[in-house]
């Protein structure tokens, strides 16, 4: 989808600046953002309770069923820091549940709300990639190369040096 021109792709979380502009830079669709709590580890936000997420107020609000149904409406994939989420409830699971939720492992997920949200994710009626932190950062950034090169390689292609 991010190379989609005139695609929709939706991002939440964590993410910076830079990665976002690294995306925006090679992609061909619109980038719907919704940055939030960055820093809500460091700043001691998370451990104090008083992080705050618009996106997970927003999901209580409609049910996460209800939320992915919309959203595909209005974007054809998206990318969710889950742990802005996890945080805004005052939830934070061992590593091994938060990155089962992320596969989609569901039957080693535990945890009611994050095994609702798992489950919605699983059957959203568009792809949704969830992660943590490495999902706003580096993979962003990676997957900004990966296109990046992707084009290189079908401008090289379609001047016959390279298939």
């Amino acid at each position: 989808m991010l190379r989609t021109p005139a695609s929709h792709v939706f991002i939440a979380g964590r993410i910076g600046p830079e990665a976002w502009q690294a995306l925006n830079s090679v992609s061909t669709s619109w980038l719907r953002l919704v940055a939030e709590e960055r820093g809500m580890v460091s700043s001691g936000r998370q451990a104090r309770g008083e992080v705050f997420s618009i996106m997970a107020d927003y999901i209580d609000r409609l049910g996460p069923e209800s939320f992915f149904a919309m959203l595909a409406q209005h974007a054809q994939a998206a990318f969710i820091d889950t742990r802005v989420l996890l945080a805004h409830h005052g939830l934070w699971p061992e590593g091994d549940e938060r990155f089962a939720a992320d596969l989609g492992l569901l039957d080693q997920v535990h945890e009611p709300w994050l095994a609702r949200f798992s489950r919605a994710v699983k059957e959203a009626p568009l792809p949704v990639v969830v992660g943590g932190h490495g999902l706003m950062a580096g993979d962003i950034f990676a997957i900004a190369d990966i296109i990046s090169s992707l084009g290189s390689l079908e401008a090289t292609s379609s001047r016959g040096r390279r298939k």
